[in-house]
């Protein structure tokens, strides 16, 4: 096989989910062809994730495949990024080891890719969030604007880049790191007046809800998550509160301010003190841009803080009047 013959590079970032590698390869691997790569880049994880596919799958040798083992553990968002870097054909699609593929789905990239060549980025539908039709931007106010559902976007495993168009922007997805984002980071930057994307109707993966032993930190990603809308390309075209908005298309309801009262009442490691740095940081960064009674409910509800069963009780009335179940999250950073 050419190395020019290669139009698609499947890369999967894994660590330390064995279960979950094995199923989706089982659904990708009859899915490739002389047009693709797979690359699997291995964080460190506790067993060798090469040793463990080939024992697996004994033709997977056979393929197109590349092994990748990080040294250390160099965390997710870093080891995302890892797969621009060691990417070397014309496009790329970043997929999720606990994200299953549709069974057309390489064919229905490759379709996509060659009907349109000037498309240099993809956001596919998903369970998140389905379309009816395609939606086609240029430049990145468009683009911006036509943000449908940001968590849709966010969804690792929907997206495919046109590479040429985004490593040299590599810098800003290391930058951005600590956005849990870093990926987003790169597409935005990468924008130029020119660039066209789609939002498509299609769907190419089956989203695998996230589990308590595999989510990623709410905390991590309300504290950080706001750092793209100090994107070179976002300050300079004035599109930090139109981004912002998009991020976040809904002000949080007074269960919302509960759930994280309660979140971060769980442990009892923290000290009053702390848990109100904590809110007040989150409600501050997530919701900056949204209306004021936002900022005017902060103090009185991080007050609460001082009062945990209080709140447990009042959230069980309120969810008991709204007719909606009880739950919070209980963040991993606190685990």
């Amino acid at each position: 096989m050419k190395t020019d013959d290669i139009i698609l590079t499947i890369a999967i970032p894994t660590y330390n989910r064995k279960q979950f590698l094995i199923n989706n390869i089982r659904q990708l691997l009859p899915q490739l062809n002389d047009q693709t790569k797979l690359l699997i880049i291995d964080n460190c994880s506790k067993e060798i994730m090469q040793d463990v596919l080939c024992i697996e799958f004994v033709d997977i040798q056979k393929k197109n495949v590349e092994f990748i083992r990080n040294r250390v553990n160099i965390g997710a968002d870093a080891n995302v990024v890892r797969c621009f870097e060691n990417c070397t054909s014309p496009y790329l699609w970043i997929l999720g080891d606990d994200d299953i593929p549709v069974k057309d789905a390489v064919t229905k990239i490759i379709y996509n890719i060659k009907k349109y060549p000037e498309i240099i980025f993809f956001n596919y539908s998903s369970e998140i969030y389905f379309r009816n039709k395609n939606i086609n931007t240029k430049g990145i106010f468009d683009f911006v604007e036509n943000i449908d559902n940001y968590s849709n976007l966010l969804f690792i495993s929907n997206n495919i880049y046109k590479l040429d168009k985004f490593i040299d922007n590599l810098i800003f997805a290391y930058r951005h790191i600590y956005s849990c984002a870093s990926q987003i980071a790169i597409l935005i930057e990468s924008l130029s007046e020119d660039s066209e994307t789609q939002f498509s109707k299609e769907q190419i993966v089956t989203w695998g809800m996230p589990t308590e032993e595999n989510k990623w930190s709410f905390v991590i990603q309300s504290f950080g998550y706001n750092s793209l809308l100090e994107l070179p390309v976002i300050v300079n075209n004035g599109l930090s509160k139109k981004l912002g908005l998009k991020m976040k298309t809904n002000s949080p309801s007074i269960k919302t301010f509960f759930r994280l009262i309660l979140m971060l009442t769980d442990s009892p490691k923290y000290d009053y003190l702390t848990r109100k740095y904590l809110f007040n940081q989150i409600i501050f960064r997530k919701f900056y841009f949204h209306p004021f009674y936002i900022r005017i409910l902060r103090s009185p509800m991080s007050f609460m803080l001082k009062f945990p069963r209080t709140i447990t009780f009042s959230y069980k009335y309120i969810c008991l009047i709204s007719g909606k179940e009880r739950t919070y999250i209980k963040d991993s950073i606190y685990n």
